[in-house]
């Protein structure tokens, strides 16, 4: 569980540092610096670290199931978690898309 734990808060880092990086690029497209494109990959790398990470929580939370009952508790955490991740990624897409 610690494991699980420890995904989410970085899944939750990389999306964080991903919209930075989108925001920051689109910024700087709308003002015509052409280094956007730097700021826009980065933003795409942290979004794929990000998607990486809640791949393996995602299996991580299977293969506990299969040995343990998640609390009713750790299971709203895990579904308000997927929530803001998806939530997120379509926004950070959306910016990217711009």
């Amino acid at each position: 569980m610690k494991e699980i734990k420890y995904l989410v808060k970085r899944i939750d880092e990389e999306i964080h540092d991903s919209l930075e990086y989108a925001e920051k690029a689109l910024d700087m497209k709308a003002h015509g610096n052409l280094h956007y494109k730097v700021f826009h990959r980065i933003a795409e790398d942290e979004l794929h670290h990000a998607t990486e990470l809640h791949s393996i929580a995602v299996e991580e939370i299977n293969l506990l199931k299969q040995y343990y009952t998640p609390t009713a508790d750790m299971e709203e955490k895990w579904a308000e978690s997927h929530t803001n991740y998806v939530a997120k990624t379509e926004w950070i897409k959306s910016i990217l898309n711009m």
